[in-house]
C-alpha cells in the first residue's frame, strides 16, 4: 500500500470537493468511497500509471493522454476528473454555499428585500461550468413547491467583457442556442416560464441570466435541478433586419447540477368552483384547475381568467400571464409575483370573478 499517495490524493479529493461546494459530513464519505474505489487504478504500483484504467466516467473526464498518477501533478488531475465527473454526471449536486446576495434579489423583483422571507425561501448555490473559455456560476435560487427563480453569472475567464446589445427595457439583448432543464428525483415534469439576461454592475465584466420556471409534477424541494445551456447568443438589434438571425459570441456547452433545497413558505387558500387546490408564495400563485370548461381551448380560459389580484391589507398586487402546464385533465398554472411578498399578509385573492380566503 501507497500511504503517502492515499494520504495525498485524499487531500487533492477534499479540496476539489470543497470547491465544489459538496457539504462536510457528504466530502468525507466521498473521499473514503473514492480512494476505495479508485485503489487499484489511481494508485501507482511500479512505474508510471495513466487513468486509462478509471471507470467509464472517470476515464472520459481524463480523457486521452492523461497525466501520470504517480506524479502531484497527475494525481491532482485524477482528483479533479472523478469531482468533476461525477458532478457532470449527476453523481454530486452543488448545494448552499456563502451568503444570499440581496441586491441580486432585489433585481429580481423590484422592491427591496423581506430578509426574513428571503432567507426561507433562498439559498445560494456556487455551482460552477466552464467550457471554451466562458464560465458560467449559478449563484442562487428562489423558490416553491413548484415554482424556481435561478439567477446565474456568466463571464469570460480572460476577463474580456461580453458585448451584448441594450434593449429598450434595460435587459440585454442575449439568448441561449438550446437550455434544457430537469429536476431529477422525482416524475417528469413539463416546465414553463420566462428568463432574460441583465447587467448587475457594469464595473465588472460578469452579465447575469435569470430563469423563472414553473414545473408540473412532484414539489421541487429535496430535489436536484440538472441545467445545460449551449451557446450564448446576440439576438438582433432593434434596428436590424426583418431577416436577421442570432450571433453566437461564446460557443460552449454548460452542465450544472444543484440542488433545490430552501423552505417552502406557501400559504394555502380554499378552493372553489374549478379551481382544485390555491396557495400563494413569496414569489407566486399556485393554481391547480381541474379540467377546462366544455368549448374552451386552454388559452381562451387562460384569458378568460384575467389577472390574479392578492390583497394585502391597504395594497393590491397583480399578477398577469400566468405559466400553465396542462393536460387533458388539470391544469398547473402558476402567477408569478412582480414583487417579493409576505404571504401571511394576504387577507383574499380574486380571479376569474371569484375572491379566495383562507
Amino acid at each position: 500500500m501507497n500511504t503517502d499517495f492515499d494520504t495525498r490524493f485524499r487531500e487533492d479529493l477534499r479540496a476539489e470537493l470543497d470547491s465544489q461546494h459538496v457539504p462536510l459530513p457528504q466530502r468525507q464519505a466521498l473521499v473514503e468511497r473514492l480512494v476505495a474505489a479508485s485503489a487499484d487504478t489511481a494508485r501507482p504500483s511500479t512505474g508510471d500509471a495513466d487513468t486509462a484504467g478509471l471507470s467509464t466516467a472517470r476515464g472520459s473526464a481524463a480523457g486521452p493522454g492523461a497525466a501520470s498518477a504517480s506524479t502531484g501533478r497527475g494525481r491532482r488531475h485524477v482528483a479533479a476528473a472523478i469531482a468533476a465527473a461525477m458532478l457532470a454526471g449527476g453523481g454530486l449536486s452543488a448545494v448552499a454555499a456563502g451568503n444570499l446576495n440581496l441586491d441580486l434579489v432585489q433585481d429580481l423583483f423590484g422592491t427591496a428585500a423581506d430578509t426574513e422571507i428571503v432567507e426561507r425561501i433562498g439559498r445560494p448555490i456556487g455551482a460552477v461550468a466552464e467550457d471554451q473559455g466562458v464560465r458560467v456560476r449559478a449563484e442562487q435560487v428562489l423558490g416553491d413547491a413548484h415554482n424556481i427563480a435561478v439567477v446565474y453569472s456568466i463571464e469570460r475567464t480572460d476577463g474580456r467583457p461580453l458585448d451584448l446589445p441594450p434593449t429598450a427595457g434595460g435587459l440585454l439583448g442575449a439568448g441561449f442556442a438550446d437550455a434544457t432543464i430537469s429536476a431529477r428525483g422525482g416524475t417528469p415534469a413539463s416546465y414553463a416560464g420566462s428568463s432574460y439576461f441583465f447587467d448587475a454592475d457594469p464595473t465588472e465584466p460578469s452579465i447575469q441570466y435569470v430563469e423563472k420556471l414553473m414545473l408540473s409534477g412532484d414539489e421541487l424541494i429535496g430535489k436536484n435541478l440538472h441545467v445545460t445551456l449551449k451557446d450564448l447568443q446576440a439576438l438582433p438589434g432593434q434596428d436590424a433586419a426583418p431577416d436577421a438571425h442570432p450571433q453566437t459570441i461564446a460557443p460552449g456547452k454548460w452542465t450544472l447540477n444543484f440542488a433545490l433545497n430552501y423552505e417552502d413558505a406557501s400559504r394555502p387558500f380554499n378552493p372553489a368552483g374549478n379551481v382544485a387546490a390555491m396557495s400563494l408564495s413569496p414569489i407566486a400563485l399556485n393554481v391547480e384547475v381541474q379540467g377546462v370548461p366544455e368549448g374552451h381551448s386552454v388559452d381562451e380560459y387562460l384569458n378568460s381568467l384575467g389577472p390574479a389580484r392578492v390583497h394585502l391589507g391597504g395594497e393590491t398586487v397583480t399578477a398577469a400571464s400566468p405559466a400553465a402546464a396542462c393536460d387533458e385533465h388539470v391544469c398547473h398554472l402558476s402567477f408569478p409575483m412582480p414583487q417579493l411578498l409576505n404571504p401571511a399578509h394576504a387577507t383574499s385573492i380574486e380571479l376569474g370573478g371569484q375572491v379566495f380566503r383562507d
